[in-house]
């Protein structure tokens, strides 16, 4: 008999329960929102005037990347040298080196084929296809002016005419 009461208290608070979420839910997606209600209001024009700023910047720090180049504010400009006017440690600049153009060199000459792990030194060979012939080199070796530089899992590094390029296996 107890059980049976319980049960009958706990059936009418879920229902509660759910009827209050289910109203919060109906609110929320059925309410229009009270900012689309509230456009009749009118806002207050606000007149904004230009104001003259009165401060001025003290470019007296040093430059943290060029550390003998300083601003004069009196003079208005940039100077080099100390901030005395001594000219004399002048920071001197080194003209850029020329960039050489990189050849550019069809590379479809070359095709990695696999590589072969020797078990008696432990060295690998690499099975290179070099303009049509077959080629099975270690690292350091060159075979038709290709040098194999470095043997990778998936690539090899090759060197031709001072240029070097991974290619991958095929």
């Amino acid at each position: 008999m107890k059980n049976k009461k319980l049960v009958y208290i706990l059936l009418v608070l879920s229902i509660l329960v759910w009827g209050w979420i289910f109203t919060k839910i109906y609110k929320v997606f059925m309410d229009e929102p009270a900012s689309i209600l509230n456009t009749s209001k009118k806002m207050k024009k606000v007149d904004y005037q230009s104001v003259k700023d009165s401060f001025s910047l003290l470019l007296n720090y040093p430059d943290p990347f060029f550390k003998k180049k300083s601003y004069s504010a009196y003079q208005g400009m940039y100077s080099y040298g100390n901030s005395t006017g001594d000219r004399s440690s002048v920071a001197k600049f080194k003209p850029k080196k020329e960039v050489k153009p990189v050849p550019v060199i069809d590379w479809s000459f070359i095709h990695f084929k696999g590589t072969i792990k020797r078990h008696s030194t432990g060295k690998t060979l690499t099975l290179l296809n070099i303009n049509g012939d077959e080629h099975a080199i270690e690292e350091g070796k060159v075979m038709d002016n290709v040098t194999l530089v470095k043997n990778c899992k998936d690539s090899i590094l090759v060197k031709y005419n001072g240029v070097k390029k991974y290619i991958k296996k095929q």
